[in-house]
C-alpha cells in the first residue's frame, strides 16, 4: 500500500501507442510545473499557458515569460514580466475572453493582477498591498509544491473575482471584481462589525450573478455554523439576496452550482442532512439538486437517498455508509448532450491506525442521473488505495473529512473536460501500481463517457525509481499534454498524447 500525504505532480510517459505534436522551449532558468496549466472554457480545453523565469536583467531584476499555446501546442502569444527573484504565480484563470494572472512578490508583499487577451496582449494591471492573513495563506502555498490556489474565479465572458480574507474584530472577507468588458470594477466586503466569523466560497458566476456559499460561525473552533446562499449582481456588486436553503426537514451543504439556461434559473447541488444533525459530525443522507431563480425562490427540489436510491446498486447500511468501501466524495458534476447528469466521485473511508485514524482513498466512481435527476447507474473504476494522514480524524463527519483530504490534495482525481458538443466527456486520474518482480510505476487513467456509455483507458507514466519532473495537463477530448523539464539542458518539453477510447 502506498502511503502518500500530497498528490503526485510529476508524471512520465514511457510507453505510448500514438503520439501527436511536441514542442521544446530552451533557455528556461527556472520553472515550477505548477505554473503550467490548461485554458478551459465551459469544460472545453482551448489552449495552455506556461509561466517561467528566463534570465537575469540586473542584480535585482529578472525576466519572466507567460506563453500561451493553442490546442496543437503552437505559440499564440507571449507576455513578459520584469520583477524580482521573489515573484510567484498564485493563480491563472480564463473566463472565455481573457486570462487573468495573480502574481505575488513575497519580498515586497504586493499582489499584481494582470489581464491578457487570447494572444497574450496585456489589457490591464492592478497592484495592491497584501494583508497579514493573505500573507500567511500565500506563504503556506509557497511551502507546498502540491498547493492549489482557490482565490481567483472567472465569471464567464464578463470578468474575474478575487477573494481575500480580512481580520477585523472577527474574520471576514473581501471580493474584488475586475471587468473584462471595459465595465466598472467593484468591491464587496463583509460587515466589519459582525460578531461572527464569515467565510465565502464561490459556486458560480456569469454576467448576471455571482453565487456564493457563506459559512458563518460564532467561534473559529465551533462545530456549529450556518450556511447561506448569497448572490450578488455581477454588474454592480450589490446583493440580490442572501438566504438559508434549509427547509423544515433537511439541512443542506451545497458543493456546486451552474446555470440552467438564459431564463436566469440555476441548479444548486450538494449533500443533505437530517434537520437536527450537525454537518461537521454527522453523516449525510444523500445528494440534493435545487432549481432556483435569480430572486432566490426555489422552483424544484430533488433528493437522491444513499439508502433508497444508491442502495439499489450497492450495499448501503441504515446510516448511509457503503458497506464495501465507506463513502463517496464528489469532485464535479457534468451534463452531457442528452441531458444526463454525471457525478464524478472517489471512494474514501476511515482506517484505524495506532492511536488515531488515516483516511483511505479508494476507487473512482461515476453516478449517472437522467434528465429528472433519477439515479440510473453507478460505475466503479478500480485503482490502488492510498492513505492520507488527517489529525483528529475521529472528530469529523465523513463529508468534512472529505473536504480536509481535498485541501491536502490527497485524491487521485485530476480533471474533467468535454468536447464542444458535450458528446464526449473525459475524466482523468492518477494511479500507483505495485507490480510483483517489476518496478512499481505511476499510470494515468482516463474515463470516457460517450453516447451515455462509459469506457476506460490507462497509460504507463514513470517507474517509481525514476526521478524526473513531469506534469500531465488536460487537452481536447481524447488527448492529454505531458510536460518534462530537463534541469541540465534548461529545457521544457511539451508533448500532446492521444488516448484510446
Amino acid at each position: 500500500m502506498k502511503i502518500r500525504f500530497y498528490a503526485l505532480l510529476c508524471f512520465l510517459i514511457i510507453a505510448i501507442s500514438a503520439k501527436a505534436q511536441e514542442k521544446k522551449i530552451q533557455n528556461i532558468v527556472e520553472v515550477e510545473l505548477r505554473n503550467a496549466g490548461s485554458i478551459i472554457n465551459d469544460e472545453i480545453v482551448v489552449g495552455h499557458y506556461l509561466f517561467y523565469k528566463t534570465d537575469r536583467i540586473n542584480r535585482k531584476t529578472y525576466n519572466y515569460e507567460l506563453q500561451i499555446l493553442d490546442q496543437n501546442l503552437n505559440e499564440v502569444g507571449k507576455h513578459t514580466v520584469e520583477s524580482s527573484k521573489h515573484l510567484f504565480l498564485m493563480d491563472a484563470v480564463y473566463n472565455g475572453q481573457s486570462l487573468m494572472l495573480k502574481l505575488y512578490d513575497y519580498k515586497e508583499d504586493k499582489v499584481m493582477l494582470q489581464q491578457l487577451d487570447n494572444s497574450a496582449k496585456l489589457l490591464s494591471t492592478e497592484v495592491r498591498e497584501v494583508g497579514k492573513i493573505e500573507k500567511a495563506q500565500f506563504r503556506q502555498m509557497q511551502s507546498s509544491k502540491a498547493a492549489q490556489a482557490i482565490f481567483l474565479f472567472p465569471l464567464k465572458d464578463f470578468g474575474f473575482a478575487d477573494f481575500r480574507t480580512l481580520k477585523n474584530k472577527n474574520y471576514g472577507y473581501s471580493i474584488d471584481f475586475y471587468s473584462s468588458e471595459g465595465g466598472e470594477n467593484w468591491n464587496y466586503s463583509s460587515d466589519p462589525k459582525l460578531k461572527t466569523h464569515v467565510f465565502p466560497t464561490m459556486l458560480y458566476g456569469d454576467k448576471d450573478i455571482m453565487m456564493n456559499l457563506i459559512m458563518e460561525k460564532d467561534g473559529l473552533l465551533s462545530k456549529d455554523f450556518d450556511l447561506n446562499l448569497m448572490v450578488l449582481d455581477s454588474k454592480t456588486g450589490m446583493p440580490l439576496f442572501e438566504k438559508s436553503l434549509d427547509d423544515d426537514k433537511y439541512k443542506l451543504s451545497p458543493i456546486n452550482g451552474f446555470k440552467v439556461d438564459d431564463s436566469g434559473e440555476f441548479y444548486l447541488l450538494g449533500y443533505y442532512y437530517d434537520k437536527e444533525s450537525n454537518i461537521i459530525t454527522s453523516e449525510s443522507l444523500g445528494l440534493f439538486k435545487y432549481k432556483i431563480n435569480n430572486s432566490g425562490d426555489i422552483i424544484s427540489k430533488d433528493y437522491i437517498s444513499w439508502t433508497e436510491d444508491a442502495g439499489k446498486y450497492l450495499k448501503v447500511d441504515e446510516k448511509g455508509e457503503f458497506e464495501d468501501f465507506g463513502y463517496v466524495f464528489f469532485h464535479d458534476f457534468v451534463e452531457d448532450n442528452m441531458g444526463n447528469f454525471y457525478a464524478i466521485g472517489e471512494q474514501y473511508d476511515k482506517e484505524f491506525k495506532g492511536l488515531g485514524f488515516d483516511i483511505v482513498v479508494k476507487d473512482m466512481m461515476i453516478f449517472k442521473f437522467d434528465k429528472e435527476f433519477k439515479l440510473t447507474n453507478i460505475e466503479t473504476i478500480e485503482k490502488t488505495e492510498n492513505n492520507i494522514s488527517v489529525p483528529n480524524a475521529a472528530f469529523f463527519s465523513p463529508q468534512m473529512l472529505a473536504m480536509i483530504v481535498k485541501a491536502l490534495n490527497g485524491y487521485d482525481y485530476e480533471f474533467m473536460t468535454s468536447s464542444m458538443e458535450k458528446d464526449v466527456i473525459s475524466i482523468g486520474y492518477q494511479d500507483y501500481l505495485e507490480i510483483k518482480k517489476e518496478s512499481d510505476k505511476y499510470v494515468f487513467g482516463n474515463v470516457f463517457i460517450a453516447d451515455g456509455k462509459i469506457s476506460t483507458d490507462t497509460i504507463d507514466l514513470m517507474e517509481v525509481k525514476e526521478e524526473k519532473r513531469f506534469k500531465v495537463l488536460p487537452s481536447e477530448a481524447g488527448y492529454i499534454v505531458v510536460l518534462e523539464y530537463d534541469e541540465k539542458e534548461k529545457a521544457l518539453t511539451i508533448e500532446k498524447v492521444k488516448l484510446n477510447y
